[in-house]
């Protein structure tokens, strides 16, 4: 059986070519400006209308000199169609909102926009940047958009004079004060605000070290009253459109059991009945029939912090570091760490603790002398 050849277009006709998607694109190559190639291109859903479409591009390059403007291949457009990729993949919402941050960026030379995030970001967004402006051009060269991708010529590693941030951590002074100025609002519970729970869930976050969208993400069938646990099963993500939306942890290792005190589960079980059984979540917001979002929880941290006369920036996630430091410095084994803070493996661990490990070994190197 005869093979099926494709006939190629002569040069200057423009070309025809179907896309993973099954779109068909079309392009025509204009004049050159300051030595760089230019297309006039356009998209169809059918072979038959692209060729429509060709003889109109090629009408516009005749009848007006070339003076049409290449719109589909501009950074910006091809940025939307990517994103609509990335959405017809299915992916997370954060990874679509990252996306489109980086691409609103792009206005800057690759190089140059490399240096701009280093200079901005701290070195985990500078990576998290970068591996997403990889993926983009890497789409590009796919799509025949580019030949090379700019980003292979980016620092995997920034070197950056910044100093790495340093993991800031409550002392026991500023937690007894922190409960003492939350334990007269506990008292009024029953008001429809997060400041009058927030003591349970602040004494929640300084025993388990939790996210914050774990926290808010917690319903009933988390906790255990009888076996003094929570579970760790769902969490609160950003959807494509920036809402807060609950979903799963992204690693296995985020589903997790904590055992906690008896107090702080008898704190939580006084919540129960302001659910009025309409609710699964512990954390109940009445004003909106559902869970609150973690802008709330800033605003209500912010409220604490003040209130407790803490003065020096401290975020709520710091709560966590000072879970993990008390943990690290009462010899609990680094692997039960790992476990309890849901991270992937005892390196990432060591990754944002090494300094405190090294700190507490070091106090006790001459604990034992010959």
């Amino acid at each position: 059986m005869p093979s099926k050849t494709t006939r190629r277009r002569p040069k200057g006709e423009g070309s025809i070519i179907t896309l993973p998607s099954g779109k068909v694109r079309i392009r025509v190559e204009l004049d050159p400006v300051d030595g760089k190639r230019r297309w006039l291109s356009a998209t169809a859903d059918t072979k038959k209308e692209a060729v429509e479409k060709l003889k109109k591009l090629q009408r516009d390059k005749e009848d007006k000199g070339l003076q049409v403007k290449a719109e589909e291949d501009t950074i910006k457009y091809q940025g939307e169609v990517y994103l609509k990729h990335l959405e017809a993949q299915r992916m997370s919402g954060s990874v679509i909102i990252t996306t489109r941050r980086v691409l609103k960026l792009l206005d800057n030379t690759a190089n140059g926009l490399a240096s701009y995030i280093i200079k901005n970001y701290s070195t985990n967004t500078y990576l998290n940047y970068i591996g997403r402006l990889r993926l983009f051009f890497r789409w590009c060269v796919e799509q025949d958009l580019i030949g090379k991708s700019p980003v292979t010529s980016m620092q995997k590693t920034p070197k950056s004079d910044k100093p790495k941030h340093e993991v800031i951590v409550l002392s026991q002074e500023e937690h007894e004060r922190i409960k003492a100025f939350l334990l007269p609002l506990w008292e009024h519970k029953e008001k429809p605000m997060l400041k009058y729970q927030f003591y349970a869930l602040y004494c929640l976050a300084y025993e388990t070290g939790m996210r914050e969208g774990e926290l808010l993400a917690l319903t009933w069938d988390c906790l255990d009253d009888a076996a003094n646990t929570i579970s760790v099963k769902r969490t609160l993500a950003k959807d494509k459109n920036n809402k807060t939306i609950v979903t799963y942890p992204k690693t296995q290792a985020g589903y997790r059991t904590i055992k906690i005190s008896e107090k702080t589960t008898q704190l939580l079980m006084s919540l129960k009945p302001l659910s009025f059984d309409k609710s699964p979540y512990i954390f109940y917001n009445r004003k909106r029939d559902s869970f609150y979002v973690e802008r709330l929880l800033i605003h209500a941290w912010d409220f604490t912090r003040k209130g407790a006369g803490i003065t020096r920036p401290f975020t709520f996630h710091g709560i966590r570091h000072t879970n993990a430091s008390n943990m690290i410095y009462k010899h609990v084994p680094i692997a039960l760490i790992t476990e309890r803070l849901g991270h992937t493996s005892i390196a990432v661990t060591y990754a944002i603790y090494g300094h405190i490990l090294q700190e507490c070994s070091e106090k006790h190197v001459a604990v034992i002398e010959a």
